[in-house]
This record gives C-alpha cells, sequence and structure tokens, in this order.
C-alpha cells in the first residue's frame, strides 16, 4: 500500500461524514468523496504540511460540494443536517430516536454558516483553527460562529418545545469517549516562568481543595447559579494587578452580564489572584490577538477556553490543563 492509498484510507470516512452532513445524500456523498480523493491525488504536490490532512481534504470537499451546488441550482440543496440518525454511537448513549429527529429537523433550519460550522465542531470534531482554516476565517471567527450557532439552537429547541434540551459543554470524564477531548489552559509568555509556576502551584491547591469543581458547578449543570465564587474577605491584594486577556464571546467561559465579564475563566483567574496576592484585571479583545498580547506584555496571562496544541506552545507557554472539555447535546428522558 503506497502513501497515497494510506491517507484514503485513514481519512475516508470523517471526509463521506462530513460530505453526507452537507448533501443530506449517501449516493452523492459518495461520488463526492470519490471526487474529493481524485483532486486531492491530482494536487498532492499543493499540500505543504501547514495544517492537518483532514482539514485540507475538508476544504478540497467543501470546494467540490458547492461546486455542485452551483451546478444543480438547487437552492434546497445547499441546506445541511447534521446526521444524527448515522452516528450511532452517539444516539444510543444519549438519547431516543424520536428526540434524535427532532433535533435534526431543528438542526436543518440553521441558516449557514452556521449550520455547516457546527456540523464540523460536532460531527466532524474539528478544532476551531481548523474550521477557520476551510473558511480562510480566524479563529476567532470560528469560535463566534459556533457559540451563535448553539445559542441558536438552544433558541428554536425552546420556541418548539422540544423536552428536555440542553446543549452544554461538559468535563469528559462524564462522556464516555463520544468527541476528541480538549483540554483548557492559561497561557503565560515563555519570559515568565516563575509567573507560570506560581500559576500551576495555585490551580493544584484549587482543584485539591475543590473550588475548580465548584467553579464549574456554577456554570455548568443542574447546580448552575448555586456556588458562586467569592474572594475570601481576607485576602491579600498587595502585590498589584495582573491583567487577563480574554475574548468574552465564549460562555460559559467568559462573557458579558451586563458590563461586567463574568464566567468559568474569570472565577477561576480570580481564585488565583486570591491565592497569589494579587488584584485582578479582565481586558477584553478579538482572540486571535490575545497570545500576542501576552507576549508582548500587554496582558500578563490569557484565559479564554484556550486550547492547548503543539502549535501555540511554540510561542506561548500554558499552565496545567484546568479542565478537559468536550461539546456534546444532552437530551435527557
Amino acid at each position: 500500500m503506497n502513501e497515497f492509498e494510506k491517507l484514503c484510507q485513514q481519512n475516508q470516512e470523517t471526509v463521506y461524514r462530513y460530505l453526507l452532513a452537507l448533501c443530506r445524500d449517501e449516493y452523492l456523498a459518495e461520488e463526492l468523496t470519490a471526487e474529493t480523493f481524485y483532486r486531492a491525488f491530482l494536487h498532492i504536490d499543493r499540500f505543504r504540511g501547514e495544517c492537518k490532512v483532514t482539514t485540507w481534504l475538508c476544504q478540497i470537499a467543501r470546494n467540490a460540494y458547492l461546486k455542485e451546488q452551483k451546478k444543480r441550482s438547487r437552492q434546497a440543496a445547499l441546506e445541511t443536517a447534521f446526521d444524527l440518525a448515522d452516528a450511532a454511537h452517539f444516539t444510543d448513549r444519549l438519547c431516543e430516536k424520536e428526540q434524535v429527529m427532532q433535533i435534526h429537523r431543528t438542526l436543518h433550519a440553521l441558516k449557514e454558516p452556521y449550520r455547516e460550522v457546527f456540523t464540523l465542531r460536532v460531527l466532524g470534531s474539528l478544532s476551531y483553527r481548523e474550521i477557520a482554516e476551510i473558511f480562510s476565517k480566524t479563529e476567532g471567527w470560528a469560535r463566534v460562529t459556533f457559540y451563535r450557532a448553539k445559542e441558536t439552537l438552544i433558541q428554536k429547541m425552546e420556541e418548539e418545545e422540544l423536552p428536555n434540551v440542553r446543549f452544554i459543554r461538559m468535563d469528559a470524564e462524564d462522556i464516555c469517549n463520544v468527541f476528541d477531548k480538549e483540554e483548557y489552559a492559561i497561557c503565560i509568555s515563555k519570559d515568565n516562568t516563575d509567573l507560570t509556576k506560581e500559576f500551576n502551584d495555585a490551580l493544584k491547591e484549587l482543584k485539591d481543595d475543590g473550588t475548580l469543581d465548584s467553579i464549574r458547578d456554577n456554570y455548568i449543570g443542574d447546580d448552575a447559579g448555586k456556588t458562586p465564587y467569592e474572594t475570601p474577605k481576607d485576602a491579600d491584594h498587595s502585590k498589584g494587578t495582573l491583567t487577563m486577556a480574554t475574548n468574552a464571546t465564549f460562555q460559559p467561559y467568559e462573557y458579558y452580564d451586563g458590563d461586567n465579564i463574568v464566567g468559568i475563566d474569570v472565577d477561576i483567574a480570580q481564585a488565583i489572584c486570591d491565592k497569589l496576592g494579587y488584584d485582578l484585571k479582565v481586558e477584553d479583545m478579538e482572540f486571535d490577538a490575545i497570545v500576542n498580547a501576552v507576549k508582548s506584555g500587554k496582558a500578563d496571562f490569557g484565559a479564554a477556553g484556550m486550547t492547548v496544541t503543539e502549535d501555540r506552545k511554540k510561542s506561548i507557554d500554558f499552565t496545567d490543563p484546568y479542565t478537559t472539555a468536550e461539546q456534546v447535546i444532552i437530551v435527557q428522558k
């Protein structure tokens, strides 16, 4: 088996499922999958390794799909659905068949680009950076678009009075590896190793004494709102102020509540500062600007539901992960 055959074998199912989610036609998805790998074979010399092979193939697949829609000239064919019925491992764990169809119809009503971004994120398990590359957008755009798609989906479900439907972000141990795990951590300049160590020590204490779990529980799950974090009355903030860079568009990790930025990351940052003796200042900015803000010293650290990746680790340091999370749809029986 040559290298290209291995590439096909390793990625064919992912490309097919992505195309099936786009076109909702098994026969067409098979045709477009074959066309995708044919085009990849013809232009394999153009792949420079600047993104994952899967991302590159999805870009080719998306272009093939859009070309097919132009040829057919049918607006209905542009509608995208998330084929939950084919995701047996997903539906068997989380919901009954009738509820799956209700979710299917609701997803079908989402407009673009929300539908496709949601599909890529949930069905394709692509990272925000990979989605951004497919659309030639920024990672911040991908995050915000997915968040808006999620909120729109929730709103539509509520309007249609679908029973007991929640869309939440859960700790990975609560779900049996339905999707790829994401580790979130705080980014700190490589020139500030002392602060990284201090943060890691504080995070360990907060984990051991249950504070991290309490903060997450205040935003996620049935006990949301019951365990708000409060700065200890005897907290000493005499060491000055630390500035946190964030992007307040990623509820429940960071978002606006009136004029204030709140969320899991903000509370964790406040708890760390309380332990280390600092005041906390939160600066909202574009997600793609956070790393540079930390590297340049404009901010002392960044916390924005930021995934630890090998690419980011080349330019910035990360604390130990403070959570491992996945996006899932939960339908309670």
